[in-house]
């Protein structure tokens, strides 16, 4: 091995200890912010609370952030502390600042009922949000007062000129979402057209935004052929842009990563330097996990870095595949290779969540990304120069036409057969394998082909030892009782098969109270019918597993004994034996 190769070598494990470090970071703040993190007070009564933000229309109410001051408990008044996610219907609506009583006490917010059933307490637990509560308009406001916010007054004021210039409903929410990041207003179905058709992320707020806002910036001084001192001035004046929109549009993941990543490069342009692109997004992931360490638990941040680091590491590599023989062939050669690479790397952890895999994305991606990219650069400018009432107009109307276009040619994809694939999961250590040899893939040419395939063959038996094992743990039967807001359900695994039997768990409810569990198991999301036949006193005997549903009780009349394990908040109990259990409990049976 050459001296030059092992410099190589040398370089690339320190980067790789580096950016490991940071992942140690990001731990140890995200334990160190838990382990001070202070519970909320007991709010015990009705309580007085501040508004913290404007209404926000949700589809039959609306919704606000409310910091709660003080609780009625006792006869008397009580400073205490807390958050509630508050619902109303009231026509009068509540403004940020506004002081109000609300009437009933906060109930807190649920616990899953089921296993891998989405954890809504947690995630708001995150966010700071200790309570949620529904009021028709059991509340009052005390005392209205305008806080001088001069980031909402602006956010607010483009909202309004967005809707008055964009006036198809549908484009007007899309607009609203790619260009101040106000996704709250979309409807059910144009974000299905978008997630389905594998282009959700085109209406996160991300690098493709704050690209186009740099490059329009740019592009309005060319003629003057800035120099010296005006040209870093200006420089520093786009920075100052990039920061006030990052604001306006809420500080999600991907745009405070775009934001730290393009005012690097535009920092650096101005001592001419380009820094390297690993060491911009360790930065900016660094800065984030300092000022926010819950934010590595948050979907859009771990999907947000993995794209970008496919695309900076797997694209180059996919692109060597073709010569395109042309200027528009190599254009969309480029942008299907962002894409490919990006749906490469991001494509476990979109399984893990989510459960689904969107089939025509390179076609969505090549139609949206060019579509949404002439939006953008209408977008900007409407924003800037909007209340100019010609442009404004015209502008708008653009922006308008092309939307309707993107979300015309969306649904067409989204009706094309085999449009998405559901109900699919990974294990957590396939994760870790895929992503393994992608690394692999793309360290090739740098490292010692036969270091990378000694680590690639250990990686691989690990890989399948542990999968032997769960395949062996798989085999035991076991029952598990499900909860709903009205019902129960049954799922038995017999070692090889799954069967059902379903006692008033609504429709809406099955996709997020039982399929997350069987797709984590591993049980597929269709169960043949459990047998079973009906006698009287509302008995039902199920022979198959030899159980009888007496009541609301499960009887296990062929066995002494079952190890029964219940289902406590967020995690099962210590299983103990027993010969029967009742319905209206989350449990889970091992034969």
């Amino acid at each position: 091995m050459s001296l030059l190769s092992i410099r190589k070598m040398g370089r690339g494990f320190v980067a790789i200890a580096a950016y490991f470090q940071l992942v140690l970071l990001g731990i140890l703040c995200q334990s160190i912010h838990s382990a001070h993190r202070q519970p909320s007070d007991s709010v015990e009564g009705p309580f007085l609370a501040v508004a913290l933000q404007e209404d926000v229309a949700k589809e039959n109410s609306n919704q606000n952030l409310l910091e709660v001051l003080a609780t009625f408990h006792d006869g008397q008044w009580r400073e205490v502390g807390g958050k509630v996610l508050f619902y109303h219907q009231s026509e009068k609506g509540i403004r940020q600042g506004d002081v109000l009583v609300v009437h009933q006490k906060p109930p807190p917010v649920p616990a899953p009922q089921n296993p891998d059933e989405f954890d809504y307490r947690k995630y708001l637990e995150k966010k700071g949000i200790d309570f949620q509560q529904f009021s028709k308009s059991g509340f009052q406001v005390v005392t209205s007062t305008e806080q001088k916010d001069w980031f909402a007054d602006l956010r607010h004021s483009l909202i309004e000129l967005v809707r008055n210039k964009v006036h198809h409903s549908r484009a007007q929410q899309v607009a609203l979402a790619l260009l101040l990041g106000q996704k709250d207003f979309l409807d059910r179905d144009t974000k299905a057209a978008f997630s389905e058709a594998g282009v959700m992320h085109i209406l996160a707020v991300s690098g493709l935004h704050v690209g186009i806002l740099v490059a329009v910036l740019l592009f309005l001084v060319k003629p003057l052929r800035l120099k010296g001192k005006a040209k870093n001035y200006y420089h520093l004046g786009i920075v100052g842009c990039i920061w006030v929109f990052a604001a306006l549009t809420g500080f999600s993941p991907s745009v405070a990563r775009a934001s730290v990543m393009f005012s690097l490069i535009t920092l650096g342009q101005m001592k001419g330097r380009k820094p390297p692109v690993f060491n911009i997004l360790a930065f900016s992931a660094m800065l984030m996990i300092l000022l926010d360490p819950d934010v590595i638990f948050e979907v859009g941040f771990q999907l947000s870095y993995l794209a970008v680091a496919g695309i900076v590491l797997i694209q180059p590599l996919i692109v060597r595949w073709w010569l395109p023989p042309n200027k528009v062939s190599e254009y969309v050669w480029q942008l299907l290779a962002v894409s490919l690479a990006a749906q490469l790397v991001t494509f476990p952890l979109t399984l893990y969540y989510f459960h689904s895999f969107p089939t025509w994305f390179l076609i969505g991606n090549l139609i949206a990304i060019p579509l949404t990219f002439c939006v953008m650069n209408l977008g900007i400018p409407l924003l800037i120069f909007g209340w100019i009432p010609w442009v404004g107009d015209l502008l708008g109307v653009g922006v308008s036409l092309l939307l309707q276009l993107e979300l015309w040619c969306l649904e067409l994809l989204r009706n094309l057969p085999f449009g998405q694939v559901t109900g699919i999961g990974i294990q957590p250590v396939l994760m870790i394998v895929v992503w393994f040899f992608l690394l692999i893939w793309a360290a090739w040419d740098y490292v010692s082909k036969r270091i990378l395939i000694y680590s690639g063959a250990i990686v691989f038996v690990i890989f399948v030892v542990v999968d032997l094992y769960r395949v062996r743990q798989s085999v035991r039967p076991e029952l598990i009782v499900y909860q709903g807001q009205q019902g129960f359900a049954i799922d038995y695994w017999d070692g090889s098969g799954l069967k059902s039997w379903n006692a008033g768990i609504q429709p809406d409810e099955w996709s997020y109270k039982v399929e997350p569990h069987r797709i984590r198991r591993a049980w597929g999301t269709n169960a043949e019918a459990l047998m079973s036949f009906s006698g009287s006193d509302q008995v039902v005997v199920f022979p198959e597993v030899g159980i009888v549903l007496d009541g609301d009780q499960l009887r296990f009349w062929n066995r002494v004994k079952v190890n029964i394990s219940l289902w406590e908040e967020d995690s099962w109990g210590k299983s103990e034996f027993g010969r029967s259990i009742s319905t209206d409990v989350t449990s889970k049976i091992l034969f």
